[in-house]
């Protein structure tokens, strides 16, 4: 591979084991990933995890056989691709909202409009001008806590949850990004509707004010 050929790289976890993922292209310009595995558990050190990071990269550097940079934020890096990670969120999500549009009841894409509309105007007054590639789930989460307190419901909660994880997972399938940005996040959960039913005193209350209305027997029947 050509010495002056970026690539990028993330660190994912796998059957409860790190690694490290090499986003790079080859001297024909096709796009390639690599899995590195770290023996490292999901639950170790950060302190050991970045040292055997930083060693496994520069491996990887030398095998390029150039000095490629890799100084690169493993944590912030999940870009896919540098041209198309770095695109305003407004661009990504105007893409995203056209490509489902035929692929989604009118119904449903008019909620995810609205859902996109008001994700962008918090990110862009929290995080103005961040990209594509930079959103981790710790922005999205804060954003659904930021509806939460306002005082939205459980059930609109998982709504903006669908909506916003259709959006990312469009992104890794047209490999915008490498990994998805909400993998982290618990769905939020909906409330539990608990019905409620007339007893017997109320019923025949509503049957004294429907007697000999043309709309008795339907009253009765849906008692």
């Amino acid at each position: 591979m050509k010495a002056s050929l970026p690539f990028k790289y993330i660190t994912a976890v796998k059957n409860g084991k790190y690694y490290v993922i090499f986003d790079f292209k080859d001297e024909n310009g096709k796009r390639k990933r690599k899995w590195v595995k770290t023996d490292l558990p999901e639950k170790c050190a950060k302190k050991a995890l970045n040292a055997k990071v930083d060693e496994i990269a520069e491996e990887f550097r030398k095998a390029f056989g150039g000095n490629t940079d890799t100084s690169s934020n493993t944590s912030a890096n999940n870009s896919a691709d540098a041209s198309i990670a770095n695109r305003e969120l407004d661009n990504f999500f105007s893409v995203w909202l056209i490509a489902i549009k035929p692929n989604v009841a009118r119904t449903t894409h008019q909620c995810y409009s609205r859902i996109s509309k008001r994700f962008l105007n918090y990110i862009n007054e929290k995080y103005p001008h961040i990209t594509l590639g930079e959103i981790t789930y710790t922005h999205i989460q804060k954003f659904l806590n930021y509806k939460l307190d306002q005082g939205i419901k459980g059930s609109s909660a998982k709504q903006y949850y669908l909506a916003l994880h259709s959006a990312f997972a469009y992104a890794v399938k047209m490999d915008m990004l490498l990994i998805h940005s909400m993998d982290k996040l618990t769905v939020p959960r909906a409330e539990r509707h608990e019905a409620t039913f007339y007893n017997v005193d109320e019923l025949n209350s509503l049957f004294k004010v429907f007697e000999n209305d043309k709309l008795e027997l339907i009253v009765h029947i849906a008692a």
